[in-house]
């Protein structure tokens, strides 16, 4: 069985509290090319260099051409070549010089470095400009440059960071293609995916940009917030003022089942209303649900505890149908400007986004689109679902305090 050119164990490199790299593993064949993808910062220069032996690794292990990067990191050095994004060249040496000197520095005899530096020169098309200053080269002979002094002694391990940004896609497939021919035919290996990989941008769960399956899914979280949160805050208002409500304050029923009482019938219709939004949102404008509806309708359930307990706060606070009904609304465009429906939270001023998290709609917003575009399972929509059960408990329980069985 081969040693893997490469291998890491849950490798880890840790500046002060910041993590930049965190417990990656990967193992690489020999003969393979492969890549790191990621945004800047995302720490795949960190991960070269420790993969180099020039940074100690906080954690894990890895292994280089079977070294232990930990204990034999001088032996890794002398086994790999490496080019910077920014080319480490000599700007005041020509480029025949820089040739000679990392020659000299891998430590190749006289006759081997300059069969090396005759080979580089023919490979990469460097040999008109082998006088010439390299500061004086343009960029892209200056990355054939560096990329052949990392090759001068042929290693089995090459790293390369960003090595293609400012050079033509067609010349970059090109050198790669040619290190590997040189590497099949030094070390008998047969690379794998030598064509270099566009990098595109995809959305990846709505990758039509199409505004409708972000908004679809915020208006069934809307209608289930504007419409039992308003017949809920009516309840005790109105049997208040007919004179039902202290017929029931006398009966052994209490506040609890009172309270429960008027949640329940109210759960029953925003159960129906909950089909009804989103058999329209699926089969009438097509918007698909990645997720298990099951879920959404269990995490639906909690958040109408939550404004349905709301509505019954208002009706507790409230003195007549009218005067709910105005703050029940004031809550309601509160919850719906601060929702993310109309506006991205990631776009309001950072002190609006602070306030985001005293809004309930702003959990079951993200957990309703994280559904039906993503189809997250419940173990990452906990992060939402867990804050949006606390204020369904908390306003409750505030509707509890508020209400009581007696008229003075």
């Amino acid at each position: 069985m081969n040693t893997p050119a490469l291998k890491t164990q849950e490798l880890s490199r840790n500046f002060g509290r910041f993590v930049a790299v965190d417990k990656v593993s990967i193992e690489v064949a020999q003969g393979e090319i492969f890549g790191f993808l990621g945004a800047n910062g995302a720490g795949k220069t960190t991960v070269i260099r420790m993969l180099c032996g020039l940074l100690r690794p906080s954690g894990g292990q890895a292994w280089v051409a079977g070294l232990d990067v930990y204990q034999q990191s001088e032996e890794i050095k002398r086994r790999i070549g490496y080019m910077r994004q920014r080319f480490s060249l000599y700007e005041d040496l020509s480029m025949a010089e820089n040739l000679e000197f990392f020659g000299g520095v891998y430590g190749l005899e006289r006759q081997r470095r300059r069969r090396r530096q005759e080979e580089i020169c023919a490979e990469f098309g460097l040999a008109t400009h082998v006088g010439d200053l390299a500061g004086a080269l343009p960029l892209g002979f200056r990355q054939r440059l560096a990329l052949g002094c990392a090759l001068l002694h042929e290693p089995p391990i090459l790293f390369l960071d960003e090595p293609t940004s400012g050079v033509a896609l067609g010349y970059a497939r090109g050198v790669l293609t040619g290190f590997g021919q040189a590497w099949a035919q030094e070390w008998g290996l047969v690379p794998v995916g030598l064509h270099l990989t566009r990098m595109e941008e995809q959305m990846w769960y709505n990758p039509e940009l199409s505004s409708r399956q972000y908004m679809v899914p915020g208006i069934v979280v809307v209608l289930l917030t504007l419409l039992p949160m308003m017949l809920s805050s009516l309840s005790l208002v109105r049997e208040q003022e007919i004179g039902t409500l202290e017929q029931l304050m006398v009966t052994p029923l209490t506040k609890y089942q009172l309270l429960l009482g008027k949640l329940i019938p109210f759960l029953v219709l925003s159960a129906a209303e909950l089909a009804l939004v989103t058999a329209a949102a699926v089969y009438f404008f097509h918007i698909a649900m990645a997720g298990s509806y099951a879920l959404l309708a269990g995490l639906a359930f909690v958040y109408l505890f939550t404004t349905l307990g709301l509505g019954i706060f208002v009706s507790t606070v409230a003195r007549s149908q009218q005067q709910a009904m105005f703050i029940a609304w004031f809550f309601m465009v509160f919850m719906v400007l601060m929702g993310g429906f109309f506006i991205p939270i990631d776009n309001m001023p950072p002190l609006l986004q602070k306030l985001t998290y005293l809004n309930p709609m702003r959990y079951f917003m993200a957990i309703t689109r994280d559904l039906f575009q993503k189809g997250s399972s419940l173990e990452l929509l906990l992060g939402e679902a867990v804050p949006m059960a606390l204020f369904g408990v908390v306003i409750f329980s505030f509707s509890v305090m508020r209400f009581r069985k007696s008229v003075g």
